[in-house]
């Protein structure tokens, strides 16, 4: 077994359990949403970009496809504290297995930065967000 790239938890968070009402750790519920016809779960943490001066929380949302061995996915970045706007610049990024973007994001003077996707059952996926040289990466399995 290789080591993890840096940045990614050496255990990465277990997504299908949510659908069951299953909670993670450092993960806090969000409300109820609307996705793509249906009403999906939602979860939050909030990431540490303090030192930068600025304040986020990272959205994992996610419903069940039409597929049953399928999930609909989004992730959503947004400002916390009081802040209107996500820093200039902001990138929000979907990794695969071999960590390389698939899907990204960059904020122009948003409220929020999304990506949505679908995924099968067991497959592994990281979400980065970066601000200049800072960087913060989680890892999932659906």
């Amino acid at each position: 077994m290789s080591p993890s790239p840096p940045g990614l938890h050496s255990s990465p968070v277990r997504l299908s359990p949510w659908l069951q009402g299953a909670s993670a750790p450092d993960w806090e519920p969000a409300s109820t949403s609307h996705f793509r016809g249906g009403s999906g779960i939602q979860r939050r943490k909030h990431l540490d970009l303090a030192s930068a001066g600025h304040h986020l929380a990272l959205l994992v949302g996610l419903k069940p496809a039409i597929d049953p061995e399928e999930i609909d996915i989004w992730v959503q970045v947004y400002p916390t504290h009081g802040d209107v706007r996500l820093p200039y610049n902001l990138r929000l990024a979907v990794l695969d297995e071999t960590c390389e973007a698939v899907m990204q994001a960059i904020a122009r003077e948003t409220k929020n930065i999304q990506l949505e996707f679908s995924g099968q059952l067991g497959e592994r996926f990281s979400v980065r967000v970066a601000l200049g040289d800072l960087s913060l990466t989680e890892a999932f399995v659906i």
